[in-house]
């Protein structure tokens, strides 16, 4: 399962597709969507393994140079968050995956 369009690439990316590929758009929380569908899936017996993946990317500058222009990004492009150092935002992208599998003699 994967949070974003990532659904249409993953039999490609996995080289072994034994079963649905899904996509959530649902905006931040996605990927505790996905998340949370495998585990529902293991646990109802959909499957007995299940991968879930979220994507976070930035392809267009806009929305940096909008954050810039408001003023709401770090000027050392760093984030201290809760700390006397915070002087704005600081965006990053990233992936995160992890493969979920019923444990041994659960049904």
């Amino acid at each position: 399962m994967a949070a974003c369009n990532l659904a249409l690439i993953m039999p490609c990316v996995s080289g072994r597709s034994a079963g649905p590929c899904v996509s959530f758009e649902t905006a931040c929380s996605a990927s505790l969507v996905a998340c949370h569908t495998a585990c529902r899936e293991i646990k109802y017996g959909e499957c007995d393994e299940a991968m879930s993946a979220g994507v976070n990317m930035t392809l267009l500058p806009s929305a940096n140079v909008a954050l810039a222009v408001a003023g709401m990004s770090s000027g050392r492009g760093a984030c201290h968050t809760f700390d006397a150092r915070a002087d704005g935002y600081a965006r990053g992208e990233g992936c995160g995956a992890i493969a979920l599998s019923r444990r041994r003699g659960q049904r």
